[in-house]
């Protein structure tokens, strides 16, 4: 059994990017308030807009220099994030996401990061872990 995200995948369009160091996604639904007469005074509410905020870090290759940027304004079209490089589905596919901060991270006792953070434009799909045969 393995727990660990050592396999884990990042591509855009069908393409894997270069050196993801780990990614996060954070679901958030806002608040539909619908407290009413009918609720006797308690408070009720509704999910409402759905909203997936993704994390991505990229390892910069110091020795090539390279490494992935990606600016803040993009809009990247088919993201898919893999909890293993090996797996059929994605843990999620974005078919459309806006990056809203990009950057660098650079640390002495640690590698130098490209870290991006985007949200969904419309739609998405979850996955989930498949069942080992």
């Amino acid at each position: 059994m393995s727990v660990s995200g050592k396999y884990l995948a990042v591509t855009l369009d069908g393409v894997d990017l270069e050196d993801p160091m780990d990614w996060d996604v954070s679901e958030d639904s806002e608040a539909a308030e619908r407290t009413s007469g009918s609720t006797g005074g308690y408070h009720d509410e509704d999910s409402g807009v759905l909203k997936a905020t993704i994390t991505i870090n990229f390892v910069q290759d110091t020795t090539t220099g390279f490494y992935t940027e990606i600016a803040a304004g993009t809009v990247l079209t088919n993201l898919r994030l893999f909890r293993n490089a090996g797996d059929t589905n994605p843990a999620y596919l974005f078919p459309l996401a806006r990056v809203q901060r990009s950057g660098q991270k650079v640390q002495v006792r640690g590698s130098i990061t490209v870290p991006i953070t985007a949200v969904n434009k419309r739609s998405y799909t979850r996955y989930q872990p498949s069942t080992p045969a």
